[in-house]
């Protein structure tokens, strides 16, 4: 028997998983191919620029669909659009993710920490951070949604004269600068995920005269070491393969002095049906952001991440989803990207670049409109 040529294979595959809403295909030469779900829901427009996409999509899945993208072999009205409908499918997301990718990861080619922050400040703002997150009151800009955000977690740790204070995740030096202004007697230590981070850190802080006070050294999850009174983690657990899961929590907890806290802003994966009993769905559901963000990762479920504090003997203290507040947050990084673009075009590498985090940039926005990711605001301490 022959086997169906690529077309057929992906036609079929995108058609079995689409349970709800229309995805219009156009192809080279004008051919156009129309699916339909059984329930109504988005319509979406894919544009195949190369009869060779088609394999792309069949061998390597949502990798493959992202570098189509990159390359221009995929094209879309609106891309935005075009994730929602895929994470609006569950089987669809399912069949895409489950392609093996273990030599196909995208970050290692467009890395944030090896983008220089002359590059990211462009459309980042000046605090250069990827990401606002949960805060409270009105802003007009991205560069005050993200001080806002950090006066939350300055306000959830409610620091006392000469505290220690861990700070782990993407930073650019945004909070440190924050905190070092805001409150002048305490100590912090920022790890961060690679040495142009470290270094634009520490220059910056020797500028401002807050070197003393304020220190950096490149992260290593699994030989965290120190005792902090405070321990600020920004958007780290997304980025570390669930089999270390465990040993992070133990050693927050085991870093952690004993009237102290721990502030974690994380995006969860919306919590799995009961019925699914296997460790990787109840852990870590598949979805096209962790598989763009680092090639073993997963988002745990909101079960999954009580599991493992209560494992470690740390309780909750407080918890928010703030979907609203990154959606907010999302509107304006698109706003600032998109009125940044000729500047990002002219810009060595800068449209490739531009391509990547528009990309990221619409996943982020579909996942959390849709409900298939969860960010959360989380304040831990020991439970004594």
């Amino acid at each position: 028997m022959t086997p169906p040529d690529p077309r057929a294979r992906c036609l079929a595959l995108l058609a079995s998983g689409l349970d709800m809403g229309t995805l219009h295909i156009a192809e080279s030469g004008g051919v156009q191919e129309t699916l339909r779900g059984a329930l109504p829901g988005v319509t979406a427009k894919m544009i195949l620029r190369t009869p060779a996409v088609y394999d792309t999509l069949v061998n390597k899945g949502a990798f493959g669909f992202f570098e189509s993208w990159m390359r221009g072999d995929i094209t879309s009205e609106n891309i935005g659009l075009l994730v929602y409908l895929v994470v609006s499918n569950k089987r669809l997301l399912e069949s895409l993710t489950k392609i093996p990718t273990s030599h196909l990861n995208p970050q290692r080619r467009y890395p944030l920490s090896m983008v220089h922050p002359d590059f990211l400040s462009v459309w980042m703002g000046k605090t250069v951070s990827f990401g606002a997150g949960f805060f409270d009151g009105i802003v007009e800009t991205l560069d005050q949604a993200i001080a806002a955000r950090h006066q939350t977690i300055k306000d959830a740790m409610m620091l006392r004269a000469h505290d220690s204070i861990l700070y782990i995740g993407q930073t650019m030096g945004s909070f440190a600068a924050f905190f070092a202004e805001n409150h002048t007697s305490s100590r912090l230590h920022v790890l961060t995920h690679g040495h142009l981070q470290k270094q634009t850190l520490q220059q910056d802080m020797r500028i401002r005269g807050f070197d003393k006070r304020v220190t950096a050294d490149i992260c290593d999850e699994t030989t965290l070491q120190g005792r902090y009174d405070f321990i600020v983690v920004n958007h780290l657990l997304e980025t570390i393969p669930p089999n270390q899961w465990d040993h992070v929590f133990y050693k927050l907890k085991d870093m952690l002095r004993p009237e102290g806290r721990i502030i974690v802003q994380i995006i969860l994966a919306e919590s799995p049906p009961p019925q699914r009993t296997t460790r990787r769905t109840q852990t870590s559901p598949p979805n096209l952001w962790s598989l763009m963000a680092h090639e073993n990762a997963r988002f745990m479920s909101q079960e999954a991440f009580l599991g493992y504090a209560q494992k470690n003997y740390l309780r909750v203290r407080d918890q928010k989803p703030y979907p609203k507040d990154m959606a907010r947050t999302c509107k304006l990084l698109r706003a600032s990207l998109d009125s940044h673009a000729p500047d990002l075009r002219s810009h060595p590498d800068g449209n490739t670049h531009r391509l990547f985090w528009s990309f990221l940039l619409s996943v982020l926005e579909a996942t959390c409109l849709q409900g298939t990711l969860i960010p959360t605001h989380w304040v831990l301490e020991h439970d004594v």
